[in-house]
């Protein structure tokens, strides 16, 4: 007896689904917080994640991120799951370790981003065979019909990177492709950097936007300016318990109306509270930007909550909106994904009470709709 191969590919792809990690929720959110109903869990232990990625390969959905396999963050890989959204839940593969034609050992690959150009879905990332701060080469590959990447392409860039940069890359309106990125970490670092390549692989002489800090992001405008958020040390005042005051991080965006050339002021993205962190940028359909970050909204504890707001091309800043309920945990490092429906993907980690005991495993939501952005505040 002949079975047609169409009819068993059809076979092995629901067996797949059906093996796979399976969330039941509801509906997919349209109000906020989302609550623990809300939320899909992508990893388990062991090992951490921290940002991710999407490509969409023969009209499908593959998460793609970054691995360390324990806190010290000495080593790592890049893992993907491929994901399916139903009308009600998600259904994920089992992560995988995202290998290469000619695989060559690394101690790290990291920094993934995804860029869409002239049709064609490229990954961007960098190896390290040292460490974490140590000089960095940075890759940009496509996803190959075997799940493993392909036609891998050094990138030309004028001055030293490594993984611990935290390099980004994004398409701009214009058709460039920008990296934003920390300089090479030391101690006491490190300056932020813009830079931009016409083809995608060579990049020019790096721009200083004029504030140190980590965390470097970007989002563009529907109307072509540009909106760097990053994060930046500050000391708080002393009170009569803490008598030398208390050292944190706290997010700012600068503005650019000229591909950019120039960085307008640094503006903390909120005076609510003043630790703020992992922030991410992403443009709305209605043009205007939503920054999603995270914060410390009680001195009681240092659990972070996670947030967003819009802001406009002018700066004006949108009501502040909990995304992610405070139940759910120490809620860090989102990265916000647009969807084909024009919904949105939110990638986010729970690091448990204490940073470097919790699991600290990537989460995954469905968001129906960006922040309202009713203008509050103009700085």
């Amino acid at each position: 007896m002949c079975i047609d191969k169409t009819y068993q590919l059809k076979i092995l792809k629901n067996v797949l689904y059906i093996v796979a990690i399976l969330l039941s929720v509801n509906s997919y959110s349209s109000n906020l917080p989302l609550t623990n109903d809300d939320i899909y869990r992508v990893e388990h232990p062991e090992g951490m994640q921290i940002m991710s990625a999407i490509i969409t390969p023969n009209e499908s959905l593959t998460l793609i991120y970054e691995h360390f396999y324990n806190y010290d963050m000495k080593a790592g890989e890049l893992r993907y799951s491929k994901l399916k959204l139903t009308p009600t839940s998600i259904l994920s593969s089992k992560p995988m370790t995202l290998e290469f034609e000619n695989n060559k050992q690394v101690n790290f690959r990291t920094g993934v981003s995804s860029i869409k150009i002239n049709n064609v879905e490229w990954l961007y990332f960098v190896e390290s065979e040292t460490t974490y701060h140590k000089p960095a080469s940075p890759y940009r590959a496509q996803w190959g019909s075997n799940n493993k990447l392909v036609n891998r392409q050094l990138l030309s860039l004028p001055t030293a990177i490594a993984a611990g940069s935290a390099p980004k890359w994004y398409l701009l309106n214009n058709g460039k492709v920008a990296l934003v990125y920390r300089s090479k970490p030391y101690s006491g670092c490190c300056q932020l950097l813009f830079s931009l390549s016409n083809d995608g692989i060579n990049f020019d002489k790096p721009v200083e936007i004029g504030s140190g800090g980590a965390m470097p992001a970007l989002a563009m405008f529907s109307s072509n300016e540009l909106i760097y958020t990053f994060q930046t040390q500050f000391t708080s005042k002393a009170d009569d318990s803490d008598e030398q005051g208390k050292s944190g991080m706290r997010t700012h965006f600068r503005l650019s109306t000229n591909n950019g050339d120039d960085w307008g002021k640094s503006i903390p993205i909120t005076t609510r509270v003043e630790e703020v962190h992992d922030a991410s940028p992403i443009q709305r359909k209605d043009g205007n930007v939503d920054v999603y970050y995270s914060s410390i909204d009680s001195k009681e504890h240092d659990s972070f909550t996670l947030w967003r707001r819009c802001v406009s091309s002018s700066g004006k800043l949108g009501n502040e909106e909990l995304v992610v309920n405070r139940s759910v945990g120490n809620i860090a490092k989102v990265s916000p994904h647009r969807l084909s429906d024009g919904s949105l993907l939110l990638t986010f980690v729970e690091q448990g009470k204490v940073y470097s005991e919790g699991d600290h495993n990537l989460h995954a939501a469905k968001i129906l709709s960006d922040a309202k952005c009713g203008f509050v505040v103009t700085l």
